[in-house]
Protein backbone atom coordinates (compact mmCIF):
# COMPACT_ATOMS: atom_id res chain seq x y z
CA UNK A 1 0.00 0.00 0.00
CA UNK A 2 1.19 3.33 -0.75
CA UNK A 3 -0.22 7.01 -0.49
CA UNK A 4 -0.48 9.26 -3.53
CA UNK A 5 -0.72 13.01 -2.96
CA UNK A 6 -3.36 14.64 -4.74
CA UNK A 7 -2.63 18.46 -6.44
CA UNK A 8 -5.14 20.56 -7.99
CA UNK A 9 -4.44 24.09 -9.52
CA UNK A 10 -0.92 23.65 -7.69
CA UNK A 11 -1.71 22.86 -4.26
CA UNK A 12 -1.84 19.90 -2.58
CA UNK A 13 -5.51 18.77 -2.25
CA UNK A 14 -5.55 16.26 0.05
CA UNK A 15 -4.11 11.92 -0.61
CA UNK A 16 -5.32 8.75 -1.74
CA UNK A 17 -4.41 4.91 -0.67
CA UNK A 18 -3.03 3.02 -3.56
CA UNK A 19 -3.25 -1.07 -3.01
CA UNK A 20 -2.10 -3.19 -5.60
CA UNK A 21 -4.58 -5.82 -5.52
CA UNK A 22 -3.62 -8.89 -7.94
CA UNK A 23 -4.65 -7.47 -11.20
CA UNK A 24 -6.01 -4.30 -9.58
CA UNK A 25 -5.42 -1.11 -8.46
CA UNK A 26 -7.72 0.34 -5.38
CA UNK A 27 -7.48 3.59 -4.92
CA UNK A 28 -9.46 5.23 -1.71
CA UNK A 29 -9.54 7.84 0.73
CA UNK A 30 -10.65 11.72 1.19
CA UNK A 31 -9.80 14.41 -0.23
CA UNK A 32 -10.55 18.58 0.57
CA UNK A 33 -14.03 19.65 -0.49
CA UNK A 34 -13.85 23.23 -2.53
CA UNK A 35 -16.11 25.63 -4.54
CA UNK A 36 -17.37 22.98 -7.31
CA UNK A 37 -16.50 18.80 -8.38
CA UNK A 38 -13.26 17.82 -8.63
CA UNK A 39 -12.42 15.33 -11.85
CA UNK A 40 -9.65 12.84 -10.43
CA UNK A 41 -6.70 11.52 -12.78
CA UNK A 42 -3.83 9.03 -11.89
CA UNK A 43 -1.20 10.20 -13.15
CA UNK A 44 1.90 7.38 -14.22
CA UNK A 45 4.97 8.53 -16.04
CA UNK A 46 3.48 10.72 -19.03
CA UNK A 47 0.41 8.74 -18.74
CA UNK A 48 -3.06 9.49 -16.94
CA UNK A 49 -5.73 7.27 -16.00
CA UNK A 50 -9.85 8.74 -15.19
CA UNK A 51 -10.44 7.63 -11.76
CA UNK A 52 -13.61 9.46 -11.40
CA UNK A 53 -15.29 12.16 -9.54
CA UNK A 54 -15.55 11.80 -5.66
CA UNK A 55 -18.94 12.24 -3.50
CA UNK A 56 -19.76 14.65 -1.50
CA UNK A 57 -19.20 13.70 2.44
CA UNK A 58 -19.13 15.77 5.94
CA UNK A 59 -15.51 14.90 5.38
CA UNK A 60 -14.79 16.05 2.15
CA UNK A 61 -15.34 14.74 -0.78
CA UNK A 62 -14.80 10.37 -1.18
CA UNK A 63 -13.81 8.32 -3.52
CA UNK A 64 -12.91 4.40 -4.09
CA UNK A 65 -12.22 2.69 -7.43
CA UNK A 66 -10.72 0.15 -8.55
CA UNK A 67 -9.20 0.24 -11.78
CA UNK A 68 -7.25 -3.08 -14.05
CA UNK A 69 -3.19 -3.00 -13.56
CA UNK A 70 -3.08 -3.00 -17.41
CA UNK A 71 -4.42 0.12 -17.47
CA UNK A 72 -1.02 2.06 -16.35
CA UNK A 73 2.33 1.32 -18.07
CA UNK A 74 4.06 1.64 -14.55
CA UNK A 75 2.80 2.57 -11.00
CA UNK A 76 1.13 5.50 -10.68
CA UNK A 77 3.20 8.30 -8.74
CA UNK A 78 0.86 10.74 -8.28
CA UNK A 79 -3.26 12.07 -8.66
CA UNK A 80 -4.17 15.40 -10.12
CA UNK A 81 -7.79 16.80 -9.75
CA UNK A 82 -9.52 19.26 -12.39
CA UNK A 83 -11.95 21.65 -10.82
CA UNK A 84 -15.09 21.93 -12.30
CA UNK A 85 -17.23 24.76 -11.20
CA UNK A 86 -20.98 24.12 -11.47
CA UNK A 87 -23.72 26.24 -10.43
Amino acid sequence: MSELEVFAQGEKAGALELTHDGLFYEFSGTIRAEDGIVRLYAVAGWDSEYLGIPEPQASGLFLRVRLPASHFAEEPVCGAGCWTVCR
